[in-house]
């Protein structure tokens, strides 16, 4: 018997910011941001493929939010029938990874 519900995500994302010579950022280290008490505003707009409409979202982020030397866990795998796999339960998981810090 074949589901009569489709759930589809067409794309995951990871928005990153480059931490260069043009950032604001550069040379910051978490006490800094702290310091600072830094609020990150982050504003996105895209095109849903579905009906031709744009989609604006924002939101913040403050300093105490952020998650140093973390990144995340994929979401997205391979079954071994090769068919796309969507874990879901994974969409806000990290891992600690090692950055040497300038």
């Amino acid at each position: 018997m074949r589901s009569k519900k489709l759930s589809f995500i067409a794309l995951s994302w990871t928005i990153v910011h480059p931490i260069n010579e043009e950032s604001p950022l550069r040379n910051l280290v978490e006490n800094d941001v702290e310091e600072l008490e830094a609020e990150f505003m982050i504003s996105i707009k895209a095109i849903d493929d579905t009906y031709s409409q744009q989609i604006f979202d924002r939101n913040s982020y403050f300093w105490k939010e952020m998650k140093w030397d973390a990144k995340f866990l994929p979401m997205v795998s391979k079954s071994e029938t090769g068919k796309t796999i969507i874990d879901l339960k994974k969409i806000s998981e990290i891992e600690n990874i090692k950055i040497e810090h300038v």
